[in-house]
């Protein structure tokens, strides 16, 4: 079972010409991680909501002590002279793991066609009502929507982000991945409702620090999650 997550969003941006960025990407970096039995898939999205970056890689990790441990650390500190000037002129590198606080249920067996990556920062007063509300009101209206696949959230554990216009930015902590069969879902009457409750307006009156939603399609899948 996937215990825990690596997502990473990336921009070539001006100094990285798209086709090298993918080159290095398929052809170098996701390669060097797929022989390690903690990692459980690696599928690519691309953004479908217009907004930056454009790429998201997501890792399904069966146990997170392997951010720790040699055969991922030294891949790293052994970077491919490619890798290291390349990494230099990315626009963007945010690099985040996460460990799982709920699933939905087991892996689909075959990559979901669009994901919304909802993360939020509830404030420390409101970290219980958060996750509350979002157990017992917010994921179930989901599952009742036409085109819902599952919905995963996490914690974040670890963060870096980098890159020539990383600038300064604040990561939220809390991740919530909703898969569905298609965009066709967010027009649903059903999942307007989801997005307007009484309980959901209180739960964002009680504070939140932090947000960031993106939208994005599937790009292509080198290993699949099949475990539950």
């Amino acid at each position: 079972m996937a215990k825990g997550l690596l997502l990473v969003f990336s921009e070539p941006g001006k100094l990285v010409p798209e086709e090298e960025f993918h080159d290095w990407y398929e052809g170098e970096h996701i390669p060097l991680r797929l022989p390690i039995p903690e990692f459980l898939d690696a599928i690519r999205y691309k953004a479908v909501d217009s907004e930056t970056p454009t790429w998201a890689a997501l890792y399904a990790i069966s146990d997170t002590d392997i951010f720790s441990k040699d055969a991922y650390t030294r891949l790293r500190a052994n970077r491919s002279e490619r890798e290291g000037a390349l990494v230099k002129k990315l626009s963007i590198l945010d690099r985040r793991c996460y460990d799982l606080l709920s699933d939905t249920g087991a892996a689909p067996g075959k990559a979901t066609m669009v994901i919304v990556t909802n993360s939020q920062t509830p404030a420390p007063a409101n970290v219980e009502a958060f996750n509350k509300w979002y157990e017992e009101e917010h994921t179930p209206l989901l599952s009742k929507v036409p085109g819902w696949v599952r919905t995963r959230r996490y914690i974040l554990t670890d963060a870096v982000r980098n890159g020539v216009d990383a600038g300064e930015y604040q990561i939220p902590t809390h991740l919530a991945i909703h898969e569905w069969e298609s965009s066709a879902a967010f027009d649903t009457p059903e999942y307007k409702a989801a997005l307007n409750t009484k309980w959901r307006d209180e739960d964002q009156a009680g504070g939140i620090d932090a947000k960031e939603r993106r939208v994005w399609g599937l790009y292509k899948t080198f290993k699949e999650d099949t475990s539950a």
